[in-house]
């Protein structure tokens, strides 16, 4: 029937094919055959998507008209992600009970994804909705009928899309060869290697959403910021966005874990050091190399008391003196730190540098743990999971694996979440990564809620049901003080039968009628 149908217009299909073989305009081409597949399958919405030169996917059509929208990566497109890696056309008639949609926000209740594949390659994906549309297997069978007579122009596109992706792939080679020729040649700023490109970061929770505001505000200015907060909480994630968001942004942003050597060691990495001679410079400092831009210092509560006064002096002029000399630089650097100690208190213990202390914390941001902003776990946990990973590699998270996240304290915070779904990602064998992926010391954390609900549980087992009425009764009459009509109002029952009740438990004499 479907074959009898598609011959029935073979007159079109060819006049379809001949409009396909005169364009390598790719959203002419797409969009023309998206039309026509939507106008046989009757529907009246339609999306066009490709693949960049780096796989990454993009929308060139939508509603039948032309856009260019970069599609991020994330659960939101999971629906399409399965298409991909299936490599198989996909339809639901009830998206708000099909879990592969879970997350994903659609206005229509039915779909159809079409991937457009040559060759085992998937060249284009397309979808399809209309107005009380319901599909069926009849749809499938004749768009892949319509593909299949569309061959040859479809063959055509796809040699042209390879070679047009190619050409961008040895340009942007070509560029970087040129570029390291230019480098050899001695014209490389050194400092270029250290400017940050742009990261996404991920806020969800209000409580996370008032501090990035106002971190977002000092960004214009130049005032040192102190960075407070627990292991992995995002203090450095925060330090690059101060940076990113100013107009330093175009300067270096250097890093140095204050913890990570001793002190002499630390001051050459800081201030440099000269060579034998005490007239060449043997090692550039971080203060020179972040010139223009900022210079984050990890942990600083770690510093000796003879760096602190350094770094102390160099805040309140802006020059200081390398490691084992007298020879003064200055150096134009932003001053942004982190610690996981309370440095006020390490100023009222005297172990910290009250003045230094002060130049710091011109303003102190304290970053809360992840346990505090549970809104944002989703979002990072999606994030993570592809984040540098290619379309058709891009897996989901399953709704019960989403719960668990939720329901475990994250000790390590951002950073142990971004372990435990990566390992996830690689031990997960299909596109949906499940509670099963993650490790038992997640799984098998209950919340607190849960956990007292059990001991409640257990201090009841072996009661019967009276003794179970007895103590609910007691208690009631205890909260409320004594009050026998407050007590019975709350239980359902009349004053009476309270009274016969307690009288019943030897607590009282029987209410006489």
């Amino acid at each position: 029937m479907i074959t009898n149908l598609v011959e029935k217009n073979s007159t079109e299909l060819n006049e379809i094919a001949a409009k396909l073989f005169a364009t390598l305009d790719e959203c002419e081409f797409f969009g023309t055959l998206a039309k026509y597949l939507s106008s046989s399958l009757d529907t009246n919405h339609t999306n066009v998507f490709i693949f960049d030169e780096n796989s990454n996917l993009k929308q060139i059509m939508s509603q039948n008209k032309r856009v260019s929208k970069k599609v991020n990566p994330g659960k939101e497109i999971s629906h399409l992600l399965h298409v991909v890696k299936t490599k198989r056309p996909y339809f639901s008639n009830n998206i708000s009970r099909d879990p592969l949609f879970h997350g994903v926000s659609l206005n229509e209740e039915a779909i159809l994804i079409l991937p457009i594949v040559f060759e085992g390659v998937i060249i284009s994906l397309m979808t399809f909705s209309g107005e009380n549309k319901i599909f069926s297997v009849n749809d499938l069978t004749l768009a892949l009928e319509i593909l299949s007579n569309l061959e040859k122009p479809i063959s055509n596109m796809k040699m042209f899309l390879t070679a047009q992706n190619l050409n961008a792939a040895l340009l942007k080679r070509i560029q970087e060869a040129e570029q390291a020729l230019a480098n050899k040649d001695g014209n490389l700023d050194i400092s270029k290697n250290f400017i940050l490109s742009e990261e996404p970061f991920i806020v969800k929770s209000s409580k996370l959403r008032e501090l990035v505001s106002y971190s977002d505000k000092l960004s214009s200015s130049d005032v040192s910021v102190l960075l407070q907060g627990k292991s992995g909480a995002g203090k450095e994630a925060l330090a690059k966005r101060i940076h990113l968001n100013g107009p330093r942004a175009k300067a270096p942003f250097l890093i140095i874990d204050c913890a990570s050597m001793e002190s002499s060691k630390l001051d050459e990495e800081i201030f440099g050091k000269l060579s034998s001679n005490l007239i060449d410079i043997e090692n550039v400092g971080m203060l020179e190399l972040a010139n223009k831009g900022t210079l984050l210092l990890k942990n600083v509560d770690k510093l000796s008391f003879p760096l602190q006064t350094k770094i102390a002096e160099f805040i309140k002029n802006k020059r200081a003196v390398r490691a084992n000399s007298h020879q003064v630089f200055k150096s134009d650097v932003r001053i942004i730190s982190t610690s996981k100690n309370d440095l006020e208190k390490m100023v009222l213990e005297g172990t910290y540098r009250e003045d230094l202390y002060y130049l710091l914390s011109t303003v102190a941001l304290q970053i809360p743990e992840l346990k505090e902003r549970v809104e944002d776990i989703e979002a990072l946990a999606n994030y993570f999971l592809n984040a540098g990973k290619p379309v058709e590699k891009h897996k989901s998270l399953s709704p019960c694996l989403i719960r668990a996240l939720k329901e475990y304290s994250w000790e390590g915070n951002v950073r142990e979440l971004k372990n435990v779904i990566d390992k996830a990602y690689y031990k997960s064998n299909s596109m949906v990564v499940d509670k099963e992926q993650l490790p038992t010391s997640v799984t098998s954390q209950q919340p607190e809620e849960v956990k007292e609900e059990e001991n409640l549980l257990s201090a009841y087992s072996g009661m019967t049901l009276g003794d179970l009425e007895k103590v609910y009764i007691c208690n009631t009459l205890d909260q409320l003080e004594g009050n026998k009509t407050k007590t019975a109002k709350v239980l359902g029952i009349t004053v009476k039968t309270l009274y016969n009740k307690l009288h019943s438990y030897g607590m009282i004499a029987p209410k006489q009628d």
